[in-house]
């Protein structure tokens, strides 16, 4: 078997003409050599998923496949629409997102994102900060309501006057 080596090729004048030849020709002959030969280190071609990756971007594919439903997710612990009652309490109360991440001391996009559904970061620490002052319930099955009834003590004596009113006629 014979060993190949890494014969390293210049360009060099001979007869006029430039060639491609061995340098230790080229040295034996005394060839003027032009140019030396470059090596390369092609590195291998990135894919496409790769940059994208590298840059910390999501394909549009990444974003149509179905979610992965985890029984064990933070938002499966949570009330079924618990971001609708989140962003309903904001607006009762007049309330911005800026202004309501400022007073939790917590990231408007963490909020955001909490208020679309999603609980970043994978912890209770805002949500519980949310329960508290809203002072609101958020978790399934607790026992209690989700959004305490709001009704005055006035309000319910009128109705119960009316109601005794009705009956006696």
């Amino acid at each position: 078997m014979y060993r190949q080596e890494a014969i390293p090729i210049v360009e060099a004048i001979d007869e006029g003409k430039i060639v491609r030849v061995p340098e230790d020709y080229a040295r034996r002959e005394g060839l003027p050599i032009i140019r030396r030969p470059v090596i390369r280190v092609v590195p291998a071609p990135q894919t496409e998923q790769t940059r994208a990756k590298e840059r910390g971007l999501l394909r549009f594919e990444e974003f149509s496949k179905p979610l992965k439903h985890d029984t064990k997710t933070i938002e499966s612990e949570l009330a079924h629409n618990f971001h609708w009652i989140i962003l309903k309490k904001r607006k009762e109360r007049g309330v911005t997102r800026k202004q309501l991440a400022q007073s939790l001391a917590v990231d408007e996009y963490a909020l955001k994102m909490l208020e679309n559904g999603v609980v970043v970061g994978g912890n209770f620490v805002l949500v519980n900060k949310v329960e508290q002052f809203f002072n609101i319930d958020l978790r399934k099955d607790t026992g209690k309501p989700i959004t305490p009834p709001a009704v005055e003590p006035a309000v319910q004596k009128e109705n119960i006057l009316a109601d005794d009113a009705s009956k006696a006629l």
